[in-house]
């Protein structure tokens, strides 16, 4: 039977938010019982306290969410290393070579294909300067090869960094949305070298970017629903970009104070009935010291410091999670109740963030959630190194990193 039939919506107030959620009339219960009842000769009873709320028992829906940051088209794994905390030796780093998409591909499937709810209940988020100050092997083609590599990873939704803008604004709308720039026979890049550019096919959300016209540059938000649950994705990127790009680059645009468009955006996306909402946020921090490296799970985040720190103590409560970005940085911090995290970047590493989300108020349940900060291990990666650094993780995340393989479909493409 189609959910959606004969259901009331009900809201309430808390402190927090207004939350909505829709239930089914006990009506349909009692008519139930009572053909049974017909049936047996049994004296017809009243619904139970069950059957009477049957949205209390509504089963949870889980969510995984899949990030990385400033992949800035590394599209080959190259010398790309990252040091970790050693499980051997308490106090000192063990540095491995990560990264390269077909390794990221496979990482994300297998996180996807474990994911507590299952594949369809995962998402792949990326937090900004997917393209720009980047390798040959993607600035060559003008970009267009790593947004066709991040197709094929699977990128749900994206919001852009500030190197998106290097090219300028009609550059980068044509990079996401496709086609094929002219090429200059003096050019040393070529556009379309083996096909026409198809573009993203995942959606762009940027909050607080506008054009000259005073509208937004990109849509503010996105929506999807999972188990009848809408979830809320909000993109925002560092105001600072017009000090970063030439000005050229970014002429007639307005880079809007990131907290603010988020929490405009969570507004409109809570008067909707989206109570489940996520930023990606192309800003940072950092943890630790040059002395003292933080760890990238360490929950305490030491020293904790940068831009992210007073934007997310001023992004609205309503906001459950900020997946971050620009300085490069991996951390796992918990800012007034909630996950802040970044996965370094030039995909050596991943962000997961596991939800439960509660059916009945369609929010999220924050004494549920986990999160992880995973290494991108790749082929060069000694299966020494690779089974220990697995095995310091919890579980399932341990199960993941052992199981994951390069994708070789991404490989194919890179090469």
């Amino acid at each position: 039977m189609n959910e959606s039939l004969a259901m009331a919506r009900v809201c309430c107030m808390s402190t927090r938010r207004t939350l909505c959620t829709r239930i089914r009339p006990p009506g349909l219960a009692a008519l139930a019982l009572g053909l049974l009842s017909a049936c047996t000769q049994a004296p017809i009873a009243g619904p139970s306290a069950e059957a009477a709320t049957p949205a209390a028992a509504a089963a949870p829906v889980h969510l995984r969410l899949i990030a990385f940051n400033d992949f800035h088209g590394h599209l080959e794994a190259g010398s790309l290393s990252l040091a970790q905390a050693d499980p051997a030796q308490p106090g000192a780093t063990l540095r491995v070579p990560v990264g390269g998409a077909a390794a990221l591909a496979g990482l994300v499937r297998t996180l996807r294909e474990q994911a507590p709810g299952g594949a369809a209940h995962s998402l792949l988020l990326a937090s900004g300067d997917q393209i720009g100050a980047a390798p040959l092997v993607s600035a060559l083609f003008r970009h267009e090869s790593t947004i066709e590599v991040l197709n094929a990873l699977g990128v749900d939704v994206a919001t852009v960094g500030n190197h998106e803008f290097d090219a300028g604004q009609a550059e980068l709308k044509r990079v996401l949305g496709g086609g094929c720039a002219p090429n200059r026979a003096d050019a040393a890049t070529q556009s379309c070298a083996l096909r026409t550019h198809a573009g993203a096919r995942f959606p762009s959300i940027v909050a607080n970017v506008d054009g000259a016209d005073g509208q937004p540059l990109y849509a503010p938000s996105w929506v999807r629903e999972f188990g009848g649950v809408r979830v809320g994705f909000i993109g925002a990127v560092t105001r600072s970009t017009p000090g970063i790009v030439v000005p050229s680059a970014v002429a007639g645009l307005r880079f809007g104070d990131e907290a603010q468009a988020i929490n405009r955006a969570a507004q409109a996306l809570q008067a909707e009935g989206v109570q489940a909402l996520v930023a990606l946020i192309h800003e940072g921090g950092e943890i630790g010291s040059a002395q003292q490296p933080g760890d990238w799970n360490d929950e305490s985040c030491p020293e904790l410091r940068g831009s992210i720190v007073d934007i997310a103590r001023r992004v609205t409560p309503a906001v459950d999670v900020l997946f971050t970005a620009h300085t490069h940085q991996g951390y796992r911090c918990v800012i007034d109740g909630r996950p802040v995290v970044q996965a370094t970047s030039y995909g050596r590493g991943v962000s997961v963030v596991d939800l439960v989300l509660d059916a009945r108020s369609g929010d999220v349940d924050r004494t549920q959630v986990r999160s992880r900060n995973l290494p991108v291990f790749n082929a060069s990666t000694p299966a020494a190194a690779r089974a220990a650094l697995a095995a310091a993780h919890p579980a399932p995340y341990a199960q993941a990193l052992q199981a994951a393989r390069p994708d070789a479909e991404v490989a194919r493409l890179v090469a």
